[in-house]
């Protein structure tokens, strides 16, 4: 659990460049299966504790994706719950919402379509067509 633990101090830190360089290198670990599978899934439900609380964009965006690409290679989506980033969702910007749509859909997830519709509407087409692929991810698995 010291990886946990290492998150919770770099998600303290004031210089947000070296807090990014930092979950750089948990992401690598996360990556190249440095991790049991109990640990993992502790250290990914932390950072989506974290996106809420988390002022800056580049830390954020790191953040959501190492959730996804861990979720993506180790399919641990189900294993995770996400309700903590759905208040935040309009406070994203396009980057950074294309990657939470694209988490909730590996979530595989029923209670998160209707979020999800919302966002066919979207003005952007890159974000209409991932929330079409979440909504597809989960009906795929349903």
């Amino acid at each position: 659990m010291q990886i946990a633990k290492l998150l919770d101090q770099i998600m303290k830190m004031a210089d947000k460049k070296k807090a990014d360089q930092k979950l750089g290198e948990i992401a690598d670990i996360i990556y190249f299966g440095g991790l049991d599978s109990s640990e993992l899934k502790q250290v990914l439900q932390k950072m989506i504790g974290y996106l809420a609380k988390e002022k800056d964009q580049v830390v954020r965006e790191t953040l959501l994706n190492t959730i996804l690409e861990a979720i993506v290679k180790y399919d641990v989506g189900e294993a995770l719950t996400y309700d903590e980033i759905i208040p935040i969702l309009d406070k994203f910007n396009e980057e950074e919402l294309g990657y939470a749509l694209d988490i909730l859909g590996f979530s595989r997830d029923d209670n998160y379509l209707p979020v999800l519709s919302k966002y066919l509407q979207h003005p952007v087409k890159e974000i209409r067509e991932t929330a079409a692929d979440a909504i597809e991810e989960i009906k795929y698995h349903n």
